[in-house]
Formats: structure tokens, C-alpha cells, sequence
């Protein structure tokens, strides 16, 4: 585990940061190894959104888990072929 006072002391290494300047999750990943550790009160000062997100992502992660160890599929339009290719207007 890293631990928050490591993190706090590195530079910041996100390119959209850089590029395009503040973005809404700046500083989640600070928030995230802090709330590891749970400094909860200073993983608020990076991000309130993370205390938000991430037992969300926890849940989701964890029901896909579910469903690839019951062998269920997915649910119908929920298939990651071609989510990303260009659609026709």
C-alpha cells in the first residue's frame, strides 16, 4: 500500500490535467489511497466525488463478478462489442 503522505508529494502525472487544465476528477486518486487508509476527512479535500463513486464502482465490479462466476450474460444492450464504434447520425 502507498501510503497518503508518498502521494501527496508527487508530482501530478495526469496528461488531461496538463493539457486541458482542472477536470472533475482531479485528485481521485489521492482521494482513493486515502480512503484505503481511511482518512476519510482528507480524502474529502481531494475529491468529495470519489467518496461518492467509488462503493459504486465496488458494487458494479462486484455484480459482474457475480454474473461471470454463475455463468449468466449479460443483460441484453449491455455488450461491450461495438460500444465504442462511430454510429451513423
Amino acid at each position: 500500500m502507498v501510503p497518503p503522505s508518498l502521494v501527496e508529494r508527487l508530482p501530478s502525472v495526469c496528461l488531461n490535467r496538463h493539457l486541458l487544465g482542472w477536470c472533475p476528477g482531479c485528485g481521485s486518486l489521492r482521494a482513493l489511497v486515502c480512503l484505503f487508509h481511511g482518512a476519510v476527512g482528507q480524502a474529502l479535500t481531494y475529491n468529495a466525488n470519489c467518496l461518492l463513486t467509488a462503493p459504486v464502482l465496488v458494487l458494479l465490479l462486484l455484480a459482474s463478478l457475480r454474473r461471470a462466476v454463475a455463468g449468466k450474460q449479460e443483460p441484453a444492450g449491455s455488450s461491450q462489442q461495438g460500444r465504442w464504434q462511430p454510429q451513423p447520425l
